[in-house]
């Protein structure tokens, strides 16, 4: 068995203990009580020993102002032994150190212990009212009056050293003190913070069997502080929770049953739209067949119907009256109509009947082609042609011809009011991965709000008096670029021109 190492084993402990509530409380408790000790053991000692030195010097500034007082007589008469003997009465107060007497000119009139004080640093006596250099004497001044006139000084050095011993005694009862406080309230704090933590802790074991799935679990409320309000509120956070998956358990089965049943239904119905498409594209087949066969088997008698009428014109016209005339002009007119209808509807239902022969496809060649075909229909009128280069695309060429030669001649054909006829056929630039071409004019257009029925097979936008046509040509321009996966539009004002687009992948 694989065996993790201590050091990893020990780090990961150490990391699970400290993530724990409990463990982070009480190290925040300690960590506050350790600052709040420190400060006590740092600045507690610093105030006693500033507190009792302040009070040695205030009693040794007021036994010097005292004894400069009682000794002035015997200094202004020079009474040596006087003053020694009042310099022995204050050595008898406690604290005091030494007692240095100078006249007006500086010099030593008398002193008691002033080499033990520091004879060396007798220079410094005129450093006043403060510590000495090495802090175990506090050395103060009184001046010695006769008649408010200064005739000498008295020097007084108050011993420190049982300050000192005084505030390592603090120092050592407070850093005890401390120690015995700290262990208790560490032990209390840990205490106290477990009993706290330990109903979170068993709801936490709640929480994790709720999240794997189990929520028929529930906390055991012990308290009504706000560790039991959580708790009343998990519980009822999780019996709502029960609740709506319960619903949503229910809701999920009676989901699944109705997607069965549209599943099922949209099956019948495929089957169905199948059949019924089968069946559609039998008729339409058969719908061809007989246009074509109808077509293809009039062609002929129309054909004998157009020439027996020519004949009959040229034999008879001249010696017959006008009314008849008409007739036969009428006769002419209307078969001609019919057989151009006729090979119209022959040409869409081969279209819808070919298969289609795609090769890479120039449209300025056909472009041209199909101007030399329709030259006959716009000689003598004055056209001004705007063709710009187009790309190759890929398609059939022969149905391409068909649909240029429908667009080109419709333009050409809606223009014939206009004194100078415009006829532009570009592409534009489009997101898509299509070529897009455009032929526009500016003819006499058409209402958009009929833009649905132009694509329509025997639909017609203008007059027949107007502008002659079978409606066909549109529909066949509409088939062939479908056959080739793409798609046509136009757009148009009336009056003013239209524009019809196709696109080709």
């Amino acid at each position: 068995m694989r065996r993790f190492p201590l050091k990893i084993f020990s780090r990961m402990a150490f990391e699970n203990w400290l993530s724990k509530i409990a463990i982070k409380f009480s190290l925040l408790v300690i960590l506050y009580f350790g600052l709040v000790s420190s400060f006590i053991l740092i600045f507690l000692p610093l105030k006693l020993e500033r507190q009792a030195t302040k009070a040695i010097a205030e009693k040794a500034q007021s036994i010097a102002r005292m004894t400069a007082f009682s000794m002035s007589p015997a200094l202004f008469f020079d009474d040596t032994t006087s003053i020694q003997k009042d310099i022995l009465s204050v050595l008898q107060t406690k604290d005091i150190a030494y007692v240095v007497v100078l006249d007006n000119s500086g010099n030593i009139v008398a002193d008691h212990n002033l080499q033990s004080a520091s004879q060396a640093s007798f220079k410094e006596l005129s450093e006043l009212n403060r510590k000495s250099a090495d802090g175990t004497i506090f050395k103060v001044m009184a001046p010695i009056l006769a008649n408010h006139n200064e005739i000498g000084r008295l020097y007084l050095g108050a011993s420190l050293q049982e300050v000192s011993e005084e505030v390592v005694r603090s120092r050592n009862t407070v850093i005890l003190i401390t120690l015995i406080v700290f262990v208790i309230g560490t032990i209390t704090v840990f205490s106290i913070s477990s009993i706290v933590t330990r109903p979170l802790g068993r709801m936490v074991k709640i929480v994790h069997q709720v999240a794997e799935g189990d929520l028929t679990q529930r906390v055991a409320i012990s308290s009504r502080d706000e560790v039991g309000n959580l708790a009343q509120s998990f519980n009822i956070m999780v019996a709502e929770l029960e609740e709506y998956t319960r619903e949503l358990k229910q809701e999920i089965t009676q989901r699944k049953q109705a997607e069965d049943r549209v599943n099922k239904l949209n099956d019948e119905l495929e089957g169905r739209v199948k059949d019924r498409t089968s069946q559609l594209e039998a008729a339409n087949k058969e719908l061809e067949g007989f246009v074509y066969s109808v077509s293809h088997d009039l062609r002929a008698p129309i054909r004998h119907i157009v020439g027996f009428v020519d004949l009959l014109k040229k034999r008879v016209f001249s010696t017959v009256d006008e009314t008849s005339q008409r007739f036969l002009n009428n006769i002419s007119a209307a078969t001609t109509k019919l057989g151009k209808l006729i090979d119209d509807l022959l040409v869409f239902s081969r279209i819808g009947r070919a298969e289609t022969h795609k090769i890479s496809v120039d449209l300025n060649q056909i472009i041209t082609e199909v101007q030399r075909e329709l030259k006959p229909d716009f000689e003598g009128r004055k056209i001004v042609w705007k063709i710009d280069k187009l790309k190759m695309i890929h398609g059939d060429p022969t149905l391409l011809h068909q649909v240029m030669i429908n667009l080109i001649a419709n333009a050409i054909k809606f223009t014939r009011p206009r004194t100078e006829a415009r006829i532009e056929i570009g592409t534009i630039k489009n997101d898509a991965n299509e070529t897009v071409v455009f032929i526009r004019d500016n003819g006499v257009g058409f209402d958009m709000k009929y833009i649905d029925k132009l694509f329509g097979v025997f639909q017609r936008l203008h007059h027949a008096d107007d502008f002659e046509g079978t409606g066909i040509g549109l529909a066949n321009v509409k088939r062939i670029i479908e056959l080739h996966g793409g798609r046509v539009w136009a757009e148009a004002v009336i009056d003013e021109g239209a524009t019809f687009y196709f696109a080709l992948p």
